[in-house]
């Protein structure tokens, strides 16, 4: 999916899921990433039918986002972390089963609190294999206590284990401003874009908080970023049109891939 633009299925906008992604392709945009894995994510759709109604629309199906709600029990082992664990799992069945690339994680919340590292990463490594056999990305994404991510990154070599960079979480308190693009430029394979005040993890609009773009797209281009421009927008502060939300975030992934174009950024089409 290289070279495209995208956008996660849950804009903010209470509409059924068929709807959503008919104004996300008649927006301009080419692939969407799906919430995955609770009975939230299946409101409207079973798993196959969900899939059938995104290529229904003309979009392509980027990676799907587990739940991180209960992701630190994989840090303990417990009858929680049995739960967690196969959770992944199923999300990593179902990419092979939909023919979609990758999954996204976090492995960290505002719960860590029976932190075991090694039972941890024995756990992680273990879904990174299981990954590998079917030949499925795991995409961690930055949040808040991001050691734990290095920590992650530095001792699990795999190609299958890749970066999400989510600009919201990244410009917060603690966040890195941008220099994680950078970092992990060796494991950057998708894209969480959204806009904050660096107050809270607003996921406004890109353009309506202080995140500064220039620096953003500056590193995605030094690091020759050229995958999806993919945008998690869902601001829960303020109501929204959804034609009006979806043309403005369509037309700022326009003037990124327009700017990744001009630096000479090839991309597999």
């Amino acid at each position: 999916m290289k070279g495209k633009i995208g956008i996660y299925s849950w804009f903010g906008a209470e509409l059924h899921m068929s709807e959503r992604l008919r104004l996300i392709k008649e927006a301009g945009f080419d692939t969407t990433m799906l919430w995955w894995g609770d009975e939230v994510a299946f409101w409207d759709f079973n798993k196959g039918e969900l899939i059938n109604e995104v290529y229904h629309a003309g979009l392509e199906v980027e990676n799907i986002h587990l739940p991180y709600y209960d992701i630190h029990h994989i840090w303990e082992h417990s009858i929680r972390s049995d739960d967690v664990i196969k959770s992944i799992q199923v999300g990593i069945e179902d990419c092979s089963i939909f023919g979609i690339e990758g999954v996204v994680i976090h492995v960290e919340n505002d719960m860590m609190i029976n932190y075991n590292q090694n039972t941890g990463l024995d756990n992680l490594k273990r879904l990174v294999w299981e990954a590998e056999k079917k030949d499925i990305i795991i995409a961690v994404e930055n949040t808040k206590n991001n050691q734990i991510v290095e920590r992650v990154f530095h001792e699990i070599k795999s190609s299958h284990l890749k970066f999400c960079y989510d600009s919201s979480h990244d410009w917060l308190l603690n966040g890195s401003k941008g220099d994680w693009i950078l970092k992990y430029a060796n494991r950057l394979h998708y894209l969480h874009l959204s806009d904050n005040d660096f107050v809270a993890d607003r996921h406004w609009i890109p353009g309506e908080g202080l995140i500064q773009w220039e620096k953003v797209v500056k590193n995605l281009q030094e690091v020759k970023y050229s995958g999806t421009v993919s945008f998690e927008v869902c601001p829960f502060d303020y109501t929204v049109n959804s034609e009006e939300l979806l043309k403005k975030v369509f037309e700022f992934g326009r003037s990124i891939k327009s700017q990744l174009d001009e630096k000479g950024v090839a991309y597999d089409n």
